[in-house]
């Protein structure tokens, strides 16, 4: 039987946020969906998540401080992937410096997206083992 893997999605779009749901769960994976930044924060307090995808631009809490708290504070730390509408090279640079693993600018490529996010599994999992 294959591990189950799971994926907190915080997104405050809910078009956007059931999308990426629904594709990754065709994909076998566990998901959640946080609306915001606080609320993710909750979700991953309670329990581990394998990755984070996460929005920059978010009510309550932005996705820059949810990746600098879950940097801080989360362990096991999940494997971060921004995901946002915008697409420069200085916003992706400012996300990687914050702590983002990997950014991808919407609008997103669901092969893409699923490749991403099986990386970012490999890398949790070893990580898990050191």
């Amino acid at each position: 039987m294959l591990p189950s893997y799971k994926i907190l999605i915080a997104e405050d779009e809910m078009t956007n946020a059931l999308l990426l749901k629904k594709i990754l769960n065709n994909k076998g994976y566990q998901t959640e969906i946080a609306y915001n930044g606080a609320e993710a924060m909750e979700f991953l307090e309670k329990e581990p998540f394998n990755v984070l995808l996460v929005d920059w631009m978010m009510p309550v809490m932005d996705g820059i401080e949810l990746i600098r708290r879950t940097n801080a504070w989360i362990k096991p730390r999940p494997y971060i992937i921004m995901v946002t509408a915008l697409a420069s090279s200085k916003a992706e640079t400012y996300a990687r410096e914050t702590g983002a693993d990997d950014y991808i600018a919407k609008p997103i490529n669901n092969d893409d997206l699923v490749r991403r996010v099986a990386k970012g599994i490999e890398k949790f999992s070893k990580e898990q083992l050191n």
